[in-house]
């Protein structure tokens, strides 16, 4: 059987489903809970979640350490002639 519990952190509350199961090997019930998400204040019910669309990835460029060799080489060729 399960319910539903609220959980009031700093001001906000949080809906979990609890469930309970029974523990074979010690012999006694056991509850597990599953997170619902934050709950509307107004309405005590849980507010779904809204996943937001995955962006276009942007060129990440790590070029590390050397750039600053290439650079640095560049820079001593150049000075030479």
């Amino acid at each position: 059987m399960s319910f539903i519990r609220h959980k009031k952190v700093k001001n906000k509350y949080y809906a979990y489903e609890v469930t309970s199961v029974w523990d074979k090997k010690l012999q006694q019930s056991r509850s597990t809970s599953k997170y619902l998400g934050p709950v509307d204040p107004d309405t005590k019910q849980p507010i779904q979640f809204v996943k937001k669309e995955k962006g276009n990835e942007k060129l990440i460029l790590d070029f590390g350490d050397t750039y600053f060799f290439i650079n640095f080489f560049l820079n001593l060729i150049f000075t030479m002639h």
